[in-house]
């Protein structure tokens, strides 16, 4: 019994210090500029360590305080490096987890996160009602305990899930709301995510011009903050608009922008869409050649991440092989 109470003491100690290590390459990304790089080469450094301080907190979450406390907490402390390196399965296991280790405690405003998170999860996975379902959940927590920070960021995923569903009045309704209140509690990256999803559901309202404002805007807080994530959506977005304005070397440069910074973190979601992009910008110019080949390169990387997106892209692809511009 000693050598086995020893060893359940090294497991625990273990996981105790990789969530720190973890922690440390998350608060290291979020400074920005420079310190976007290190923080990831120590995540990808330490990962399978941490992976195996995770799993022991999950597995003993229901006997263990210090594991419950850390399988609620492991998520959190790793939430921008995790979000350029997890899968959504892989990401909803570890949610899972935390949300039953936030609910043993009864640590509410974790709850909440983790719903939220659930959430967006299940969104990237395409299930949008299910990820409806958990955002407000979310919202009812956030607004239940007075956290400002959690009711916009529920307030913000609505808004995404209604704009993938089709009603951009609706999701620009839940966006204004996000916007005054980020502004309002001074979050500058909040702001500037609110000011891209709404430039998304101008564009799709047809109201590009406007969309681009927008984008703009959002681009000017991703540097101002270093955010080189948001910097890449960002210029993806502005890309999307100007391919539908029709100037497509613009486009192109914008693609590009985005390409660079997602290579250069491992955004691989980034990197689809960017190269996808770039595909649409040759098909474009009538170099259906170049198209398909940037096309395929895209939609390896989609299928690889799950993306509800693949299909759609697959039939696009069928299609220009069967053009008789293609040769």
């Amino acid at each position: 019994m000693p050598k086995l109470r020893e060893f359940r003491d090294k497991q625990r100690l273990h996981a105790e210090y990789f969530e720190n290590v973890l922690r440390s390459a998350n608060d290291l990304y979020e400074q920005g500029g420079k310190n976007v790089m290190q923080g990831l080469a120590i995540f990808d450094l330490e990962w399978p360590n941490i992976a195996i301080g995770q799993a022991w907190a999950m597995e003993h979450i229901e006997t263990d305080d210090v594991a419950a406390k850390l399988s609620n907490e492991y998520p959190d402390a790793g939430s921008f490096c995790l979000q350029l390196r997890q899968n959504s399965r892989e990401r909803i296991h570890w949610l899972e987890s935390a949300l039953a280790g936030a609910r043993r405690l009864n640590h509410r405003r974790a709850e909440s996160a983790h719903l939220g998170n659930l959430g967006i999860s299940y969104k990237n996975l395409g299930d949008v009602s299910r990820a409806i379902d958990f955002y407000q959940q979310a919202l009812v927590i956030a607004r239940e305990i007075g956290d400002r920070n959690g009711e916009g960021q529920a307030l913000g995923n609505l808004g995404i899930a209604y704009s993938i569903l089709g009603e951009a009045s609706r999701a620009i309704e839940f966006y204004e709301q996000c916007l005054t209140l980020h502004r309002e509690i001074g979050d500058r990256r909040g702001e500037g995510a609110d000011l891209g999803h709404l430039g998304i559901a101008y564009k799709n309202l047809g109201d590009t011009r406007r969309a681009i404002e927008f984008y703009e805007q959002r681009l000017v807080i991703a540097r101002e903050m270093g955010d080189k994530w948001g910097e890449g959506s960002a210029s993806g977005n502005l890309g999307s608009a100007y391919i539908s304005l029709g100037e497509v070397r613009r486009a192109t440069e914008f693609y590009e922008q985005q390409l660079s910074i997602a290579r250069e973190i491992g955004d691989r979601h980034g990197e689809g869409n960017a190269i996808w992009g770039i595909a649409l910008c040759f098909e474009k110019e009538n170099d259906l050649t170049q198209a398909i080949l940037h096309a395929q390169v895209a939609l390896e990387i989609f299928i690889a991440v799950e993306s509800p997106s693949a299909k759609k892209m697959q039939n696009l692809l069928s299609e220009w092989r069967k053009s008789p511009l293609e040769k």
